[in-house]
């Protein structure tokens, strides 16, 4: 399975930093691979990503702050998952070091 994303320059602060409390933030305004040449494929497999969902910064709404999440309920996955209760379903990214 593929998925098609939009690349955010990690490298610069015009798209992305860390705010006063350790979270990390991306700026979408700011792309890198637009998908316009071979170089710039937007596409990536499956098993290269981790689920994540983006909250608007009340301060900046160009900013997204980036929270990770786990599966809540798995169905006939077919192997056994071990859960710990001790994990939140969601959680921050740990800061960028």
């Amino acid at each position: 399975m593929l998925f098609k994303c939009k690349w955010v320059n990690i490298k610069y602060a015009r798209g992305f930093k860390v705010d006063k409390f350790g979270f990390p933030l991306v700026n979408f305004l700011e792309p890198i691979h637009t998908g316009r040449d071979l170089k710039d494929d937007p596409f990536v497999l499956s098993s290269q990503v981790k689920r994540v969902f983006y909250v608007d910064d009340c301060r900046d709404g160009n900013w997204k702050h980036i929270i990770r999440t786990k599966p809540r309920d798995l169905y006939e996955m077919g192997t056994n998952v071990e859960e710990d209760d001790r994990e939140s379903y969601t959680e921050f990214c740990p800061p960028v070091r």
